[in-house]
């Protein structure tokens, strides 16, 4: 059965549709002639030993698509990629990392730098300066008009 995004997928149980695209096809690398920039990101498995995938697709404008509908309203500019050119199979086409990043979820308390190159986990606290906490903004500015109007006077 087709759908109406070209994708093939099959009816499975209760009314779900599985893809049956086929990962090698060469339709599936043309994107990456045309900046768009291919995501994988290995979830926290729910169930033991069951690896799950979010797939993300970001346009050459760096703009995110969660899905072919996504996908669809960011084709609208004049290239001669189709809906058909793109699939959410979760596992990697094989492209190079430059297009095609595979990384894993954020783990809470970091951060990612830098989406477009392969990213690096950067712990939370690191590159912060530390604050100032002992006094406040307004008792300083006290201090120092205090301390500068006692050394104007003789």
């Amino acid at each position: 059965m087709s759908s109406t995004t070209g994708s093939q997928s099959s009816s499975g149980k209760y009314g779900r549709r599985r893809n049956t695209d086929n990962i090698n096809d060469p339709k599936f690398k043309l994107p990456f002639n045309y900046g768009w920039t291919r995501e994988l990101v290995r979830r926290k498995p729910k169930i033991k030993g069951k690896i799950q995938f979010d797939v993300y697709y970001y346009d050459p404008t760096n703009k995110k698509a969660r899905s072919l509908k996504e996908v669809k309203i960011e084709l609208k500019s004049k290239t001669p990629l189709t809906i058909k050119n793109f699939t959410f199979l979760k596992q990697p086409i094989g492209m190079d990392e430059s297009m095609e990043i595979i990384r894993d979820a954020n783990p809470k308390g970091k951060r990612l730098v830098d989406r477009r190159s392969r990213p690096r986990i950067i712990e939370s606290d690191e590159d912060i300066e530390p604050l100032n906490t002992t006094t406040s903004t307004t008792e300083s500015y006290v201090e120092e008009r205090h301390a500068s109007q006692s050394t104007d006077s003789p």
